[in-house]
Parts: structure tokens; sequence; C-alpha cells
């Protein structure tokens, strides 16, 4: 299987099992509030308070999504940078060199998101998990 086709494969790849639960568990809460049927609209407004107040299961998200997008800039990292508009045209129509810019196409994700991504991922280690891990992780 060539570069191109793999990349390809991205748009249509499963999500991690735990992720599509987290997703429908979500979904479920945005479907059915609770506080809308309490009768004590003052425990209602006092859930509503502390659910607002309470940045946990953002933070989470956030998390989630920081490392998704340096994997991703990690993976991107695997292909070649473009150097210049006319290397992938050959007279003698040989292989196209699969390029970064083609991959992060191939996977649907926009100019500006390829950038971020790789970007995301030149930043060390441990710095990356400072700043994720700290009580207002980056988004």
């Amino acid at each position: 299987m060539n570069e191109l086709s793999r990349a390809m494969e991205m748009t249509s790849a499963p999500l991690p099992v735990a992720y599509e639960r987290a997703t429908k568990a979500i979904a479920e809460c945005v479907r059915i509030d609770e506080c809308k049927s309490w009768s004590d609209k003052a425990a209602a407004l006092a859930s509503y308070a502390r659910q607002a107040d309470d940045k946990t299961l953002e933070n989470y998200a956030m998390r989630i999504r920081s490392r998704a997008i340096q994997r991703a800039g990690e993976l991107l990292k695997e292909f070649e940078p473009a150097h210049g508009a006319n290397q992938n045209i050959a007279a003698t129509g040989g292989p196209k060199v699969v390029t970064r810019k083609d991959a992060a196409e191939a996977a649907g994700m926009s100019e500006r998101q390829a950038k971020t991504a790789v970007r995301v991922a030149n930043v060390p280690a441990e710095e990356f998990e400072r700043q994720v891990e700290s009580d207002a992780p980056p988004c």
C-alpha cells in the first residue's frame, strides 16, 4: 500500500471505542437535562452554577484534543514537506512523491490545521506535557 492510499484511509479510520463512548455520554448529557424538571428552582440554580464552574470535563476534552493534534503532527512529520511547486511534475510520468500537504489534504485537514499540528508536534515532550496537564490546558 503506498503512502497516499494510507493517508486517504485516515478519513474513514474508526475512532477509539472509549472516544465513541465518551461522545455518546456527553451527547446524552446535552439531550437530558435533569435540572429542567426540578421543582425546587433554588436547587436547580445551585446545580447549574456548580456545573458552570466545574471545568473538569472541559479540561479533559482539551487534553484529548491537544494530544490528538500533537499525534497528527507527529504523523505528518513522517511525510516529506513540499519543496517547490514543480516537485511532482515529471516528463517521464514517474511516481508522484506524497508530500506532507498531500497527506494532510487526504486526511481532511486544512492547511492551517496541518501547520498547527506540526508546530505542536515540535514542542519538546516535557514542555508539551507540562502545558497539557496544567490547570488550564491549551485549546
